[in-house]
C-alpha cells in the first residue's frame, strides 16, 4: 500500500500546478484510458488466456486478484480526484 501512496503523492504534486478543471479532465482522460484497456482485453479474446492460466496455474489466480484490486485502488483514486464520493 505504501507504494501507491507514493503513486498518488507524485500524481498530486503534478496535478497540483493545474486548475481543477484541467485536473478534473486529467483524472477523466486517465480513468477511460484504464476502462478501455479492459474493454480491449476482453473484446480481442485475450480473457481466455487468462482463464487458462488460472485453470493450469493455480498461483496465477492469486497474482490476478492482486491485480484486479490495484486496479480497483487506482481507479478509486482518480474516481475521488473527479469529485465523485464513492
Amino acid at each position: 500500500m505504501d507504494k501507491f501512496n507514493s503513486i498518488f503523492q507524485l500524481y498530486d504534486n503534478f496535478t497540483g500546478g493545474f486548475s481543477r478543471n484541467i485536473r478534473l479532465g486529467l483524472a477523466i482522460v486517465l480513468l477511460f484510458a484504464i476502462i478501455w484497456q479492459l474493454y480491449l482485453i476482453i473484446k480481442k479474446g485475450r480473457w481466455i488466456f487468462i482463464v487458462i492460466l488460472v485453470i493450469l496455474i493455480p498461483t496465477f489466480w492469486p497474482i490476478l486478484k492482486e491485480v484486479g484490486r490495484y486496479l480497483f485502488i487506482i481507479c478509486k483514486f482518480l474516481i475521488t480526484r473527479i469529485g465523485v464520493n464513492i
